[in-house]
């Protein structure tokens, strides 16, 4: 499709507004990783009209600075009616 990506947009956290009590750590298939709780401090970012060919690249851990990648899709208002492309694919690589 020639359409950007409109209907559920990549929103980023920038994780210099997550508190520490924001955070929640679980443990997944043997593997430890955090949530995060909303909190109106948080400062979120979104990337509308992605297109196919765009790339968002995130850094998911630093051993030298304690910030977190927390990013998420959302269903934006707006997309209702309009022609929205494709739906978004992710894929996580290690």
């Amino acid at each position: 499709s020639d359409f950007p990506l409109r209907r559920f947009p990549l929103a980023v956290c920038d994780g210099r507004t997550v508190r520490q009590e924001d955070l929640i750590r679980e443990t997944v298939s043997g593997l430890e990783r955090y949530r995060m709780v909303h909190s109106p401090s948080q400062r979120w970012y979104w990337f509308p009209e992605m297109r196919r060919d765009e790339v968002l690249l995130l850094k998911g851990f630093d051993s030298e600075c304690p910030r977190y990648a927390f990013h998420s899709a959302f269903e934006h208002p707006d997309a209702a009616g309009l022609e929205c492309g494709q739906d978004r694919f992710s894929c996580e690589l290690r």
